[in-house]
């Protein structure tokens, strides 16, 4: 994209700074998903959506409708360690406040969708399964 030789990009997650100033340099046009798209998006995969506020990005002057990635889903393989994707789904879930201070200071903007990082949202990972030693950690906790 810095170079002009990408003429697209899937922003999924937080944006952080060079994105910021990407979109600062090249002109960027954000498209809107159809609502159409986002109705069986929800209802054959799971997936919500959300409006994305005008000027959340420089540059963009409507609003516009996207997939929401706004909650942390952590693919792992498969033969993972149980222990292992237990103490990962704990740390997400009792050090939320520490990351989203994080990524608030790396984009101020984005808390006004994505946060805060609410325990339950982030063991509902549907359609996608969640690993039995995280589905441990959500059930122990009832976040589940």
């Amino acid at each position: 994209m810095t170079s002009g030789k990408a003429n697209a990009i899937c922003q999924e997650g937080a944006r952080g700074k060079e994105r910021e100033e990407l979109a600062r340099q090249r002109p960027l046009v954000f498209l809107s998903m159809e609502q159409k798209v986002a109705r069986e998006l929800q209802d054959e995969l799971g997936f919500a959506s959300l409006t994305v506020p005008v000027h959340y990005y420089p540059g963009q002057d409507q609003p516009f409708l996207a997939p929401d990635f706004s909650d942390w889903l952590i693919c792992v393989r498969e033969d993972m360690e149980d222990e292992l994707a237990y103490q990962l789904a704990r740390i997400v879930v009792e050090k939320r406040e520490e990351l989203e201070r994080e990524y608030r200071q790396e984009s101020p903007r984005c808390s006004s969708i994505n946060y805060p990082l609410d325990p339950v949202k982030l063991g509902n990972t549907l359609p996608v399964p969640l690993h039995p030693g995280a589905a441990r950690y959500y059930k122990e906790k009832r976040l589940h």
